[in-house]
């Protein structure tokens, strides 16, 4: 099984790693911002 799992080594060049404290701090400007946008 662990050659399907995402933790598995030789997985490891196909994860995304996501920077949580950066959306923390602009998640909601960027969403005001995306809103607008598909508002036009």
């Amino acid at each position: 099984m662990a050659p399907h799992m995402p933790t598995d080594p030789n997985n490891s060049k196909n994860t995304l790693l996501q920077n949580y404290n950066w959306w923390a701090d602009n998640r909601d400007d960027l969403d005001t911002k995306f809103n607008a946008w598909l508002a036009q």
